[in-house]
C-alpha cells in the first residue's frame, strides 16, 4: 500500500511538471500578436531625421554633443542627437580605435562623459570605487572609494550596476545599500544618503536622474520600495513616495504632456502571481498622478517617449505597450492604445528613433515595431541576446550582446546590418557615444573607438 501510494505522488508530481513545461513550451511558441485598445491608432511613416536630432541641430546647447550626461544619455533615450561615431568598431579595427585601457574589477554601469572627463563605477574585493578617466587618452584621471558592497545581488548583475549622473559640476552614483553619494567631477566627497535597508535577492541596478536641483532615485527593492527625490546641494530629502513594488531596476525618465510633467516609471511586479504597473509622478512633489496595470515581470526596460505617447517593455518574453499621457488614476481602461504580446526582451532597453521602435528581443532577433500601430516592420537575426543597451546615432542602431558580438544596423525600413564586431568576451554595460568617440566597456577592458582620419579632438 505504501509502495503504491508513493508511486502515485511521484506520478502526479511528474504529471504536473509535464502539464506546466507543455503549457510553456506553448506560451513561447504561440505567435506574437498586436492588439488595439484606441480608435486612435495608425501607422506612421519613418523619418529621416529624429526629433531629438532636430532640436539638437536648432538648439545645439540643449545637447551639447561632447556630453553623454546619465545612463543612455538624455533622459534615458538611448540617442546621440549630435553624434557621428564610427560604423566599424571592435577589436579587430586597429586603425578606429583611439585607445583602450583595463578597468580593474566588476562593474556594468555605463560610462558617462561630461567634457573631456569619463566617469565609471566598478567593485573590486566588495570595495566599491568611482574611476574617473581622461576622455581624450584614456589616461586615469583619479579614483575614488566610496565603501564595502552592501546587500545581496545576481551573479549577472553586482553592487556596480547602476549609471552615474552628472551636471557637469558634480557627480551622483547609487550603490544600492552602500547609499546615494555625490562628489565633484574632481573626486572630492559632497554628502551621502544612507540607504542600509535596500535589498533584493537580484541587486539593485537602476540609475538616479536630474531633474532641476534634485536627483531622483528609484528604491525598488524586495520589501518597502520608494521612489524620492534628493537636493543636489545637500542630498537632504525632498519627497519620498512608497511603491508598491517587489523589484524594479528600470531607471525614470521626465515625459512632458502639454503643461504638465510626468515622471514614468517602468513598473517593478508586486508578487510573482500578480502584474505590475507603470506609474507617473509629479516630479516636483512624488504624487502619483497615473498608473497602467499590465506589464509582466520585472520592471527593467527604460520606458521610451513619442509626443504624448510612452512605450513600455516589460517582462521576459512580455509585452511592448503604448500608452497615451496625461490620465489620471487607473488609466489602462482610457489611455492604453495597444499592446504586442511576446515581444519584450527581460533586460535591456530598446530606443525609438526616426519614428521607428527597435526592441532587442530575447529570441536573438531585433524587433522593429511600427509605433503608431504596434505592426512590425522587420525582424533581423542576431547571434545572442543582449543585457546592454541598444543606442542610435547618424542613422544608424547600435547593438551589443551579452556574448561580445557588436552589430551596426541601418535605420530604417530594412534592418539592414552594416557592420559585426566580435569582443569575444562578456559585455553588459550600455555603450556610450559623444562627438565622433564611441565608447564600449567590456568584462575587462574600456574602448574608445573612432573613425580613422578624423584626427584629435580640439
Amino acid at each position: 500500500m505504501r509502495r503504491r501510494r508513493t508511486l502515485w505522488w511521484v506520478a502526479s508530481f511528474l504529471c504536473v511538471l509535464i502539464i506546466i513545461a507543455a503549457s510553456f513550451l506553448v506560451y513561447r511558441l504561440l505567435p506574437s500578436k498586436t492588439t488595439r485598445f484606441s480608435a486612435n491608432v495608425a501607422p506612421v511613416a519613418a523619418l529621416e531625421i529624429d526629433p531629438m536630432e532636430q532640436l539638437a541641430a536648432e538648439n545645439p546647447e540643449m545637447f551639447p554633443r561632447e556630453n553623454w550626461p546619465g545612463w543612455r544619455g538624455y533622459n534615458g533615450q538611448g540617442i546621440a542627437p549630435a553624434g557621428k561615431p564610427p560604423v566599424r568598431f571592435g577589436p579587430d579595427q586597429a586603425e578606429n580605435i583611439l585607445w583602450k585601457t583595463t578597468v580593474p574589477g566588476k562593474g556594468y554601469s555605463s560610462p558617462v562623459i561630461w567634457g573631456n572627463r569619463l566617469f565609471l563605477t566598478t567593485e573590486i574585493k566588495k570595495v566599491l570605487w568611482i574611476y574617473c578617466y581622461d576622455r581624450s587618452t584614456g589616461e586615469p584621471l583619479w579614483q575614488k572609494e566610496v565603501g564595502a558592497a552592501l546587500g545581496g545581488t545576481h551573479s549577472q548583475n553586482g553592487h556596480a550596476s547602476s549609471t552615474p549622473v552628472t551636471d557637469g559640476e558634480h557627480l551622483f552614483t547609487f550603490f544600492g545599500a552602500t547609499g546615494l553619494f555625490c562628489h565633484t567631477v574632481d573626486g572630492d566627497f559632497v554628502w551621502k544618503v544612507d540607504l542600509p535597508r535596500l535589498s533584493q535577492m537580484h541587486g539593485l541596478a537602476s540609475s538616479p536622474m536630474l531633474y532641476r536641483d534634485t536627483v531622483i532615485l528609484l528604491g525598488d527593492n524586495g520589501y518597502d520600495s520608494f521612489i524620492a527625490a534628493y537636493e543636489k546641494a545637500t542630498g537632504k530629502e525632498v519627497w519620498k513616495t512608497p511603491r508598491p513594488s517587489g523589484g524594479g531596476w528600470s531607471t525614470p525618465v521626465l515625459a512632458v504632456n502639454a503643461d504638465r510633467e510626468e515622471l514614468i516609471v517602468n513598473g517593478g511586479c508586486p508578487s510573482y502571481i500578480q502584474s505590475g504597473k507603470v506609474f507617473a509622478y509629479n516630479p516636483q512633489t512624488g504624487k502619483e498622478l497615473w498608473n497602467c496595470p499590465g506589464p509582466t515581470g520585472w520592471g527593467i526596460p527604460t520606458p521610451l517617449l513619442l509626443g504624448e505617447t510612452v512605450f513600455i517593455l516589460c517582462g521576459q518574453n512580455g509585452d511592448v505597450e503604448a500608452i497615451q499621457l496625461g490620465g489620471e488614476g487607473d488609466i489602462s481602461g482610457t489611455h492604453l492604445l495597444w499592446s504586442r504580446s511576446r515581444t519584450s526582451p527581460y533586460v535591456p532597453s530598446g530606443v525609438l528613433y526616426r519614428n521607428r521602435l527597435y526592441i532587442p528581443g530575447d529570441n536573438r532577433r531585433v524587433i522593429c515595431l511600427n509605433p503608431g500601430n504596434g505592426d512590425v516592420v522587420f525582424e533581423q537575426k542576431i547571434d545572442g541576446k543582449c543585457y546592454a543597451s541598444m543606442f542610435a546615432a547618424d542613422g544608424r542602431i547600435y547593438i551589443l550582446t551579452m556574448g561580445g558580438t557588436g552589430y551596426v544596423l541601418e535605420a530604417g525600413n530594412t534592418g539592414k546590418i552594416l557592420h559585426q564586431a566580435e569582443f569575444e568576451e562578456t559585455c553588459f554595460a550600455s555603450p556610450a557615444v559623444v562627438d565622433d568617440d564611441l565608447f564600449v566597456r567590456t568584462e575587462t577592458t574600456l574602448y574608445c573607438f573612432r573613425e580613422s582620419g578624423k584626427g584629435n579632438r580640439e
